[in-house]
């Protein structure tokens, strides 16, 4: 058998595996996006949640973040809000003490003394110091839509013992904000469909939930101390030794939680050497997924290149663009993006050219939190 016979029968397979992982992606997203009933959940009595949040010198964000926080719907007296000052200059100070002064269930605590590095340290102290034993957490450059809490509660009544959620950028119609957006949508989508096929691996820190007990359960974050990022998808895959249940939120237009898309492409480089760093401690099975996942979705678009060998390899880089292309069409519009047809082209090409070059960041780059 010749070599091109032998390349094209890899190809094919690759080309067939990518396949069913598309059908897989729109049967499981298809279902999940049913938005969930928001009249039913608001009938239920409520469960006692605390909201962690770790700050640091975010005085241009936390205007947003409290508006959003005040306007959530969900009893007062059934949760709590505890933001961690971590050491931030006095202008976050100040607005967190006037913020604190607005309601009785808001506490501000300072991270004077961590036990772990960066943001892990101030969100463990946020839950140490909570009251309650269902915790939730988003970041401070965020704000949460008014119905976050009933769907993180629907999630944990359904025995959820972690859970993540729809965590979108604000949408951006613009380079490189528009790639940025793309980028979190294609990984969000990956990452649910494992979720939702029973294999979660990772989520976004902006909307995330976990029991009190589970978090001690695993030891905290002692295992996690390795990587200044990991805070959810490392806490994730601790919880998942101990066979805890790991599901997504059920979804609500009004249960996303949003933030803004890096600033400058050197401030994207910097937040995706963090995240990629926390990946190098995954188990090998994840770790070995992930480089099928990448080396596929990489053979079948360089496939492209070898077109001049056999016009046949054409399939293999059009089945790629168009798979995705369509995934984008179904789903994008439930993280409020919008993507023009021509910058999906460069994108699904972007996206797999850039991805060494985080791993190359996030080896060679030491890291650090604000």
């Amino acid at each position: 058998m010749s070599f091109l016979s032998l390349l094209m029968i890899f190809l094919s397979l690759i080309g067939a595996g990518y396949l069913i992982l598309f059908f897989l992606k729109v049967y499981y997203l298809g279902i999940y996006f049913i938005p969930v009933d928001i009249k039913t959940l608001s009938l239920t009595p409520h469960l006692n949640i605390s909201i962690v949040i770790a700050c640091k010198n975010e005085i241009q964000n936390l205007p947003s973040l409290t508006k959003s926080l005040l306007e959530l719907n969900y009893p007062r007296d059934c949760f709590e809000i505890i933001i961690v000052n971590d050491n931030s200059n006095n202008y976050t100070t100040d607005l967190l003490t006037e913020f604190a002064s607005v309601k009785e269930n808001i506490k501000i605590i300072s991270a004077n003394t961590k036990k772990y590095p960066a943001k892990k340290g101030a969100i463990d102290i946020g839950i140490s110091n909570a009251r309650y034993n269902y915790i939730l957490v988003t970041d401070a450059d965020c704000s949460v839509e008014k119905d976050w809490i009933l769907c993180t509660e629907s999630a944990f009544r359904g025995g959820a013992d972690v859970l993540f959620g729809i965590a979108p950028y604000y949408s951006v119609s613009e380079f490189p904000g528009n790639f940025f957006c793309y980028e979190q949508f294609y990984n969000s989508v990956t990452s649910f469909t494992a979720a939702l096929y029973g294999n979660p691996y990772t989520a976004a820190a902006r909307s995330f939930g976990f029991k009190k007990e589970v978090y001690y359960s695993i030891g905290g974050f002692d295992n996690m101390q390795n990587s200044l990022s990991g805070d959810d998808d490392l806490l994730i895959l601790e919880a998942l030794k101990i066979e805890k249940v790991v599901i997504p939120i059920p979804y609500s237009l009004s249960g996303r939680v949003f933030s803004h898309p890096p600033a400058e492409f050197t401030s994207y480089l910097k937040q995706k050497s963090r995240h990629t760093k926390a990946s190098h401690f995954y188990p090998a099975k994840e770790k070995i997924l992930l480089y099928i996942y990448h080396l596929t979705n990489s053979a079948l678009l360089l496939s492209v290149f070898i077109v001049h060998i056999h016009f046949a390899f054409i399939v293999f880089p059009i089945l790629k663009i168009l798979g995705d292309v369509l995934i984008a069409g179904l789903f994008a519009k439930k993280f409020n993006y919008q993507f023009r047809f021509l910058n999906l082209l460069f994108y699904t090409f972007f996206l797999e050219l850039i991805a060494p070059v985080h791993f190359i960041n996030s080896v060679l780059k030491k890291d650090q939190w604000k």
